[in-house]
């Protein structure tokens, strides 16, 4: 599970174009994303961060290095990092009705349990 998503969709290295063909994006996973979140920038240890992730600490791990060299080839070849994709869980807020509830996603919209709105979580607010 990750507690947000992205405030970004990626990073491009300083100096490079946006257009060089020579060199491959790199697609970070959300829960890769999640991994340097709270190891790296929230500080906690990788049993912590497993914990709130929901996974066993050795998965974490994985993650966690998966990330690392993601963004170790990002810097060293300036290649671009691409966040998307995988099999996340996040706690949405229904902009209708304001049910907080737990989904699996593989995509930003998703259906309320409560009452069946259809919903976009980059839209959802706390306004209700």
């Amino acid at each position: 599970m990750i507690g947000r998503m992205p405030s970004v969709g990626g990073l491009k290295p300083f100096g490079m174009s946006c257009t060089d063909k020579d060199t491959e994006d790199v697609f970070m996973l959300y829960e890769e994303y999640e991994s340097i979140r709270l190891c790296d920038y929230e500080d906690l240890n990788q049993n912590e961060a497993a914990s709130l992730m929901n996974i066993s600490r050795p998965t974490l791990t994985r993650i966690y290095n998966s990330a690392r060299k993601k963004i170790a080839l990002s810097m060293i070849e300036g290649r671009r990092i691409l966040i998307e994709g995988g099999k996340i869980e996040i706690n949405a807020k229904c902009a209708n009705c304001g049910n907080v509830y737990n989904e699996r996603k593989m995509h930003c919209r998703h259906r309320c349990k409560r009452c069946y709105k259809l919903n976009n979580t980059d839209e959802n607010t706390d306004d209700k």
